[in-house]
């Protein structure tokens, strides 16, 4: 007996080549000091990056309170929209720096990061930072944690050695991927070897803080000028 065959058309345009060997963004770079792999004001900031703009948005602008561009990640419901690296899952970061560092705008509104790691025992490890948690939550290959900012710029470092060790009693090998999800802005995503402080580091790495104006004292003379109640 002979069964009939049914061939079906292939469409070789949607087929995706899987390479054997995982190429990595950092694999040619020497990795002491800071590595940046997000600038809001460089040439190509999302050169490593993918972008999910799902039902929000995601855009470069300027503020008034920094002197340059910023990312901005905004949506309805946060989980929806984010950017995430690298750009494709055949690729890995290939960083083994022990400290990740976000400079960001917290603007008072859900927000999360979320990364994973590979440890001693060879595990991918995910961690989750949130804003929206209230209370941690750890599991073999998960670890949610709270994350409290400040309205304004934040400077987030995350010890990746130490949270490692601290939720699951290995040791740190690469950093692998991470995602940043709505709402924020952005002005620098980078690694470090070791904490700096803000006068070791470039301009454009430090927080911007905000001008105070100056005011006059209680017992100051009236005046009719209001440019004389503000000064530099």
């Amino acid at each position: 007996m002979v069964l009939p065959i049914r061939t079906m058309p292939v469409d070789w345009r949607r087929r995706k080549y899987f390479p054997r060997q995982k190429s990595a963004i950092l694999r040619n770079v020497i990795q002491t000091g800071v590595v940046t792999i997000l600038s809001s004001h460089g040439y190509e900031p999302l050169k490593f990056w993918t972008i999910h703009p799902g039902n929000g948005s995601i855009l470069r602008m300027r503020t008034p309170d920094v002197k340059g561009l910023v990312l901005e990640i905004l949506a309805p419901i946060f989980c929806t929209t984010y950017i995430a690296a690298p750009e494709d899952i055949r690729m890995k970061m290939d960083c083994t720096m022990p400290l990740l560092v976000l400079v960001v705008e917290y603007l008072e509104a859900p927000f999360t990061i979320e990364f994973s790691v590979k440890d001693s025992r060879n595990m991918k490890r995910k961690f989750r930072l949130s804003t929206c948690l209230m209370s941690s939550k750890l599991s073999s290959l998960m670890c949610h944690m709270p994350l409290e900012l400040r309205k304004g710029w934040n400077k987030v470092e995350i010890d990746l050695e130490g949270l490692t060790m601290l939720s699951y009693n290995t040791n740190y090998v690469e950093f692998l991927m991470i995602y940043i999800y709505a709402n924020c802005r952005l002005r620098k995503v980078y690694f470090a070897d070791q904490e700096y402080d803000e006068s070791e580091l470039p301009v454009d790495f430090n927080i911007k803080k905000p001008k105070i104006p100056h005011k006059p004292e209680e017992n100051a003379a009236f005046t009719l000028y209001p440019a004389n109640l503000h000064k530099e």
